[in-house]
């Protein structure tokens, strides 16, 4: 329910920024908007969370002072990781702004936008697991453990592969259509979609590891996973001050700097560790893993070279039809192309349980309406 709840707080939130913008509201509505989404969502959780819990839970009487200090060293490695995301997010347009120009930096951020929201939408669909991890892992059951990072890491896969490649093939068409009236010249439109296809790939590899490390961190593990991160996140910020000051690259600059550290650290580092703390062979990840996410995505990747080739759109309807026809040809060849016979069953479970529960609350909704008319 808390994943769900964030996807949703997103959904609503972008659908009615896009609204509100295009009827020429500015940026106090917008922070009005993010603001109040937060809340609500928090507050949503919160009332979720208390019904799970004893009541009258807070009191200095529960607070378990040894337990405490170990969710201070617990919550330290958590803050590392999330500082070092939110500086490898954000620093580069502080830098931009430093040595180039206010002009760059929106260029920058109307690149980046697009990849910031496919990061929402993977934190908040992976968010899940980490207390299942939690509770399997107390009950040692290494197996399930190992199984929820292989569906989880792939099902990312699946989400990030065909996005990731609308972005890099469709990002200058999706950038005309998006703000050609704002950058009336094109060379500046054709370097908005070369910054945006190079941290494409950067982005991707980081965001195709954060499954890995919601799962060390359901274990208590995840230290190394911080600090790696906060370590590329100075690798990131070093990197994008000598690309733009010294070398003088710039937008390209810093996308590559951003590229480069995350290639390294998110490419190669920490999939070795994982598997490593996990006791997971190479060959198992990727025959469980990347190769059935490849195989479900990979129609999905062609289709969208093939439309950009035959009708590149020029509209918002046409960017549309390619997500919808994109996201449509996904699914199917992942259910038969990337998921076992195990996998639809307990998909298929999960769509029976879900639509028993909705027609339940329908029929409570509907019982008292139907009573009360007939008296």
């Amino acid at each position: 329910m808390v994943s769900m709840v964030t996807v949703v707080a997103m959904i609503v939130r972008t659908t009615v920024t896009v609204v509100l913008l295009l009827r020429g509201y500015g940026l106090v509505t917008l922070g009005i908007i993010y603001g109040a989404s937060e809340v609500v969502a928090r507050g949503v959780q919160h009332y979720l969370a208390r019904r799970l819990l004893p009541t009258r839970y807070f009191s200095w009487r529960y607070i378990d002072r040894v337990l405490l200090r170990e969710m201070l060293f617990y919550g330290m490695n958590t803050f590392l990781y999330a500082l070092g995301a939110v500086i490898i997010y954000r620093a580069s347009e502080t830098i931009v702004g430093i040595y180039l120009g206010t002009a760059e930096v929106s260029q920058l951020q109307v690149a980046a936008a697009g990849l910031l929201l496919l990061s929402e939408f993977v934190q908040a669909f992976t968010v899940a697991i980490k207390p299942a991890v939690s509770d399997l892992d107390t009950r040692d059951d290494q197996t399930r453990v190992k199984l929820i990072a292989f569906l989880t890491q792939k099902y990312s896969l699946l989400i990030l592969l065909p996005a990731g490649a609308f972005l890099m093939i469709m990002g200058r068409e999706f950038l005309t259509v998006w703000v050609a009236g704002r950058f009336g010249d094109p060379a500046v439109l054709q370097s908005m979609a070369g910054v945006l296809a190079i941290l494409t790939v950067g982005y991707g590899l980081l965001l195709s590891q954060h499954s890995n490390y919601l799962v060390l961190s359901g274990r208590g593990e995840h230290r190394v996973f911080g600090l790696l991160t906060a370590v590329e996140a100075v690798l990131c910020v070093s990197s994008a001050v000598v690309a733009v000051k010294v070398l003088g690259w710039g937008l390209r600059g810093i996308a590559w700097s951003n590229l480069l550290p995350m290639a390294l650290v998110a490419g190669v580092i920490l999939p070795i560790y994982f598997n490593r703390k996990m006791k997971i062979s190479g060959w198992d990840s990727l025959r469980q893993v990347w190769w059935p996410a490849l195989l479900g995505a990979v129609p999905g990747m062609v289709l969208i070279g093939v439309w950009k080739q035959l009708a590149p759109p020029a509209s918002w309807a046409g960017l549309v039809a390619v997500v919808a026809a994109t996201a449509g040809i996904t699914v199917v060849s992942a259910w038969f192309l990337s998921m076992d016979k195990e996998e639809h069953r307990r998909l298929l479970s999960i769509l029976r349980r879900n639509r028993g529960r909705a027609d339940s609350a329908t029929a409570e909704t509907i019982a008292p309406a139907v009573r009360s008319s007939t008296l």
